[in-house]
């Protein structure tokens, strides 16, 4: 078993990585695939109490979730907007996609640099 800062740390670095996923844009599915395996093997943790439910590891459940949210929202909404491209308004709701994506990107970023939780509804 993992100690709790070594878990601690593993997370820092996970995070870390898909932020710079995420940032590339292109490879933006690898850091999504890395988010769904975090978030289910954090839920475990809930259950198993392996390590315990700390506020780091809570905060760092946030940011998987946030990210999550991110990469499906902006797919949601690039999706939008490709459909609607044809009527000038898909343009609006592209450009509007693409500035909340670096928006939540930056956020996110900032608050893991501060180590503070994102706010994320649960």
């Amino acid at each position: 078993m993992k100690s709790n800062n070594e878990f601690l740390e593993s997370q820092k670095h996970i995070l870390w990585t898909t932020y710079i996923l995420y940032i590339l844009l292109f490879p933006a599915i690898i850091g999504f695939i890395i988010n769904v395996i975090m978030l289910y093997k954090m839920r475990r943790l809930k259950t198993d109490n392996d390590i315990p439910m700390t506020n780091l590891v809570a905060m760092f459940y946030g940011h998987h979730l946030w990210l999550l949210r991110t990469f499906i929202f902006t797919a949601c909404l690039g999706m939008a907007g490709l459909g609607t491209i044809y009527y000038a308004f898909g343009y609006v709701v592209i450009m509007g996609a693409i500035i909340w994506w670096f928006y939540r990107i930056v956020r996110g970023v900032i608050a893991l640099l501060e180590f503070h939780p994102v706010p994320v509804w649960r």
